[in-house]
C-alpha cells in the first residue's frame, strides 16, 4: 500500500506551461492492483514542439524496501527520487510536434448515398495536425 498518491499533468511549449490536471493528494491511498487514471482535454493553440509532462508522487509506508535508485539523482527527468520521509517521485515526458493541416478536396464524394450534403472540410480556415515523435 502507498499513501499520498498524486498525479500532476502539464502541457509545456516554448512560450508557456499549463497545468491540465492535479489529481490525488495526501489523503489518497492505493493498494496493490489499484490504479489512478485521468483523461485530460486541452485546446492546442500553438504550432511546433509540445511536451506533455506527467509527474507521479507517492509515500512509501514505513519499513518498505526502497528502490535501487540513489537519492543523489534528484533533478534527473524520469528517474525516481527520494527524500528523507520516503516520498517517491517519477516523471514521464511525451514529446510531439504540432503543424498546420494540409487540406485537399477529393474529386468525388466518398459516400454519395448519405442524405446530408457532402462537406469534406467545413472548417476551411485551418486546424492542427498532431505528429507524435
Amino acid at each position: 500500500m502507498v499513501d499520498g498518491v498524486s498525479l500532476r499533468i502539464e502541457m509545456q511549449t516554448a512560450t508557456n506551461k499549463v497545468l491540465l490536471a492535479e489529481i490525488g493528494g495526501p489523503t489518497l491511498s492505493l493498494v496493490a492492483g489499484d490504479t489512478l487514471e485521468a483523461m485530460v482535454h486541452h485546446e492546442i493553440k500553438e504550432l511546433h514542439q509540445h511536451v506533455l509532462a506527467c509527474t507521479v508522487s507517492y509515500q512509501l509506508p514505513p519499513g518498505a524496501r526502497r528502490p535501487a535508485t540513489s537519492a543523489t539523482t534528484t533533478g534527473v527527468p524520469g528517474v525516481d527520487t527520494e527524500d528523507d520521509n520516503g516520498l517517491q517521485t517519477f516523471r514521464k515526458f511525451y514529446k510531439f510536434a504540432v503543424c498546420r493541416l494540409r487540406f485537399f478536396k477529393p474529386s468525388t464524394p466518398p459516400f454519395p448515398f448519405f442524405d446530408q450534403p457532402y462537406r469534406p472540410f467545413a472548417d476551411e480556415g485551418g486546424g492542427f495536425d498532431v505528429l507524435f515523435a
